[in-house]
């Protein structure tokens, strides 16, 4: 946990140094949960609405790095750490302390994303710090707002994979293994769109740091040759997950997983 400066700001008079505009109705979610722990088929109170807020204001200023993992049988370039840095796509500056959120960017710009390895074998992961109002159903209707959350939150992804091609040299088989770990508010089913037979899927309530968070977890691994071997395992309540594929031709394997996020003090 890195020391920050101690400072003062005076924002918007909600938390911030911008207006949480941001409006999201959650209600056709598979799983949502504000920042003060009302999840979905729940009403809030209002110290539930109060948390959310102040949970929300915490993990705004105060997120210093993601921790995590990402591996890829493709490569040995490792991920970035994911640190909370001024810049977009693999930021190489110095570590953005509170202080210097203050007049940095809109609500629309607090993102950090990484990414690392061979596009066959590529390990990446995000910190998105961007803040929304959460309504269970219209957003026009002030009653429907159900507390503060993340609009995405964090996230790590790994895949490996092999193409048939048609070069000496080149793979005579396809495959492919993939693992995307969400932290997030609100989450969609993972398995939403996916070929049965070919991953796992699990989303489970979690609580990181002490936020209440939802987590997703998709493994997926196919392969093109008759009697490959394919595995796939999710697991949302440790946030993690594996997939591999096998055969005389070719073989691949990925894991990921999210751990916790490293917070700033104060002295």
């Amino acid at each position: 946990m890195p020391t920050a400066t101690t400072f003062q700001a005076k924002g918007r008079r909600n938390g911030f140094p911008f207006c949480v505009t941001k409006k999201i109705d959650v209600s056709a979610k598979h799983k949502w949960t504000t920042l003060g722990g009302t999840q979905k088929g729940s009403s809030p109170s209002n110290s539930e609405i109060q948390t959310s807020l102040a949970n929300a204001v915490k993990i705004f200023w105060n997120t210093n790095e993601l921790f995590g993992s990402a591996e890829s049988s493709k490569t040995s370039t490792p991920l970035p750490s994911i640190i909370y840095r001024k810049g977009f796509f693999n930021p190489t500056t110095d570590p953005e302390e509170p202080k210097d959120r203050v007049c940095e960017r809109d609500n629309g710009l607090y993102i950090n994303v990484y990414s690392a390895g061979p596009a066959n074998g590529t390990k990446s992961g995000f910190i998105d710090l961007r803040i929304m109002r959460m309504y269970d159903g219209d957003i026009n209707d002030e009653d429907n707002f159900v507390g503060y959350g993340l609009e995405n939150g964090f996230n790590v992804k790994s895949i490996s994979n092999d193409e048939a091609g048609p070069n000496p040299g080149d793979p005579t088989t396809s495959g492919n293994a993939e693992v995307i770990i969400n932290v997030f508010s609100s989450v969609t089913d993972p398995s939403d769109g996916q070929t049965p037979g070919t991953f796992a899927a699990d989303t489970a309530y979690k609580t990181f740091n002490g936020f209440p968070m939802v987590v997703s977890v998709l493994a997926i691994a196919t392969a093109g040759l008759e009697g490959s071997s394919i595995s796939f395992a999710a697991d949302a309540s440790t946030a993690s997950g594996s997939a591999s594929y096998s055969n005389s031709d070719i073989s691949g394997s990925v894991s990921a997983s999210i751990t916790g996020l490293d917070l700033y003090t104060y002295n």
